[in-house]
């Protein structure tokens, strides 16, 4: 009904109110995502009257009393109450009575036709990309363009996150790029315990220590839960004095972050936290002062040098406490190194230039995303079996905000691939 309202997709010749009143429908208005009325600032001729206000959106007239709205001032401001069915006559909360339209005899039930064809059949094959027998006959130009919007979105969205965390740091630029990074550092699996643990160790505190990488990593660990246990190595009882005496030192809280928060199942040695933690213990080690050049660097390669570190010895021949390993662990790999452009750099930049209105920095942002190779997945893999391009970091991370935020919810009507589809008789109806 949502879709039908907004794209203006029924007959729209004589229309008239369930009171008999002629209406025209000179603005459809805006479609409103949070609490409220369906649709905002739309204008709708009624009678010889001209009205502008909320328009709300149900199947039954009756849906209207089920949620009461009736008793909510916010509908106050609804001029037109479009239904499917008028089952009963609606009021504002001072007892005038709203216009009805019915949308019924309205429309092409081919369209409907196509909608539930769309839904029906990969829904019950449990597909999270409904349009998958559609999509790939869509042009090239339709998918670009679907793409570039998912992408904004995506950029828009960690921007936000950005900003949040920039509001709750009281505008410090330099301790968000430290939390946010730090969160990167975690990858999706442990990114809350990595962001809690950038917290709990303040960039005021690093910037006040010896330059050792070993006082370093014994904040790191020690302030991440993991040096609350018995060792028998010589290196950990130190880290573990070291821990001890700079908590003190600095006042630090303990235990703000427990060991039982980092998440080991699943994930290879590689990506075990403690490693991780001992390599934001290496990069920070190596690039505390020079870590702000993200905010502004354009050049990938110089970017790229930023993420060149080592963690320290121990680590690069353990995953864990007492377990080593023949494989050394030096720094990041080249998978990694674009994981940290893709998911640090580029959208910090991006909520860098739109915090100070300067678009051509969130363009070059974007721009950046275009020479970076685009990531491997199951998501990825799955688009690009329906010919969506997959060139660079710009498309993956497209279709990753496309997957993640339309197909899965199943919002194909939001969607304009969707939309085309529902436009299309491509659709069998039979």
């Amino acid at each position: 009904m949502h879709y039908l309202w907004q794209s203006q997709a029924f007959q729209r010749e004589s229309l008239l109110s369930t009171q008999g009143e002629p209406l025209q429908i000179l603005s459809a208005g805006i479609h409103n995502h949070d609490a409220g009325p369906d649709f905002l600032h739309a204008k709708i001729q009624i009678g010889p009257m001209i009205w502008s206000g909320s328009v709300e959106i149900h199947i039954k007239a009756s849906d209207w009393l089920k949620h009461q709205h009736q008793q909510d001032p916010a509908y106050d401001t609804v001029i037109l109450h479009v239904v499917w069915e008028a089952d009963q006559p609606v009021s504002r909360t001072d007892g005038t009575r709203i216009p009805t339209l019915t949308l019924k005899n309205r429309i092409d039930l081919s369209l409907l036709a196509r909608y539930q064809r769309l839904f029906s059949i990969q829904l019950k094959r449990n597909k999270s990309i409904v349009c998958q027998p559609y999509v790939k006959e869509k042009d090239a130009l339709l998918k670009l363009s679907t793409m570039e919007a998912a992408l904004v979105r995506r950029m828009e969205n960690k921007s936000g996150q950005i900003h949040e965390l920039l509001h709750s740091n009281q505008g410090d630029w330099q301790t968000t790029l430290y939390q946010w990074t730090a969160q990167a550092f975690g990858f999706k699996v442990n990114a809350v315990p990595f962001l809690a643990l950038s917290k709990a160790v303040p960039l005021t505190v690093l910037r006040r220590l010896n330059k050792q990488l070993s006082t370093y990593e014994a904040l790191m660990l020690g302030q991440a839960g993991f040096l609350e246990q018995e060792f028998e190595d010589a290196y950990l009882l130190n880290l573990q004095k070291e821990y001890l005496y700079q908590a003190k030192k600095y006042q630090l809280q303990p235990l703000q972050v427990t060991a039982h928060l980092w998440k080991f199942s699943r994930l290879r040695p590689a990506n075990f936290p403690t490693l991780r933690i001992a390599q934001w213990t290496g990069f920070l080690f190596a690039h505390l002062s020079d870590m702000s050049t993200m905010l502004e660097e354009r050049e990938v390669e110089q970017l790229k040098k930023i993420f060149s570190f080592s963690p320290s010895l121990y680590w690069q021949k353990h995953y864990h406490f007492h377990c080593p390993t023949p494989a050394k662990f030096i720094g990041f790999g080249k998978d990694s190194v674009s994981h940290m452009l893709i998911n640090v750099v580029a959208p910090i930049q991006y909520a860098f230039g739109k915090f100070y209105h300067r678009e051509a920095r969130m363009e070059e942002a974007i721009n950046l995303l275009t020479q970076l190779p685009a990531e491997k997945n199951t998501i990825t893999q799955q688009y690009q079996s329906l010919d969506f391009p997959m060139l660079s970091a710009f498309d993956s991370q497209a279709v990753i905000e496309l997957h993640n935020s339309f197909c899965k919810k199943h919002l194909c009507l939001q969607c304009k691939i969707g939309l085309s589809i529902m436009k299309s008789a491509g659709i069998s109806v039979s």
